[in-house]
């Protein structure tokens, strides 16, 4: 059996798999009090999209109000897009999203299993969706983040086109190794592939260089609920994005 097709058949043996206590398998797993605090129930379970494998859902700190989307699969199991099919199911769902809301940049950090890597933060395969920076060279941006811009050390880069509406065909075109740790970032055709082989790249290191470029500082869901401030921002803007899909409806 060739590669791609066993990858196909591994991806839907898995479709029924899911964890208890996984944000992603079970929406609202994972509690936000601070959302209640403020009497505007949980906003971040609130479903954008969804195809017959994937779901896509806001992010519980926005990185813009313009929207942030997570597009994860509806099973557990598998840690990254590298190691996923369903390329025309991916890039029509992200073409539905972009006609709706503008060009996004994506952006993954894809692991390799259950607490062997620090890169994921939830193991369970997903990547980011920004809107609100088309007129943003942010690839450049993340460039001089990889170069030390963030936490003063340096992770090799390899630039790469991205030319595909589907994350898992840029993926593959890339030559990104799905038993390899890595960040993959991506906007208007051109990709940032970061291998991490040694296990060097810090968690969150893709949405804390979002948030430090929009806000000035690096915000953390981990730590929402300790942080009125930022519960406040993420309602202001998880508000905006929310009413823009109502409208859109």
């Amino acid at each position: 059996m060739e590669v791609k097709s066993l990858r196909f058949f591994l991806s839907l043996k898995q479709s029924m798999v899911k964890k208890e206590g996984c944000p992603f398998c079970y929406i609202g797993a994972v509690k936000f009090p601070h959302f209640e605090r403020f009497g505007v129930g949980s906003l971040e379970q609130y479903v954008v999209d969804r195809t017959d494998h994937y779901v896509a859902k806001v992010d519980p700190l926005p990185v813009t109000r313009e929207g942030h989307i997570l597009i994860f699969p509806n099973h557990h199991g598998i840690y990254n897009f590298a190691s996923l099919n369903h390329h025309a199911e991916l890039g029509k769902l992200l073409y539905r999203l972009e006609a709706k809301f503008g060009q996004g940049v994506v952006l993954e950090h894809g692991d390799t299993g259950e607490g062997t890597h620090s890169i994921q933060s939830v193991r369970h395969s997903h990547y980011h969706v920004l809107f609100g920076l088309d007129r943003v060279d942010y690839i450049t941006y993340m460039q001089d983040m990889l170069n030390g811009g963030l936490d003063g050390i340096t992770h090799p880069y390899l630039v790469v086109e991205a030319p595909f509406m589907s994350h898992t065909l840029n993926l593959e075109a890339s030559g990104v190794d799905p038993n390899t740790p890595y960040l993959f970032a991506s906007q208007n055709g051109t990709g940032l592939y970061v291998p991490d082989p040694n296990n060097l790249m810090p968690s969150m290191f893709a949405q804390r260089s979002a948030h430090r470029f929009v806000s000035g500082e690096e915000m953390s869901w981990k730590q929402l609920d300790k942080n009125d401030d930022w519960a406040k921002e993420s309602i202001i803007r998880l508000l905006d994005f929310i009413n823009k899909c109502e409208h859109e409806k």
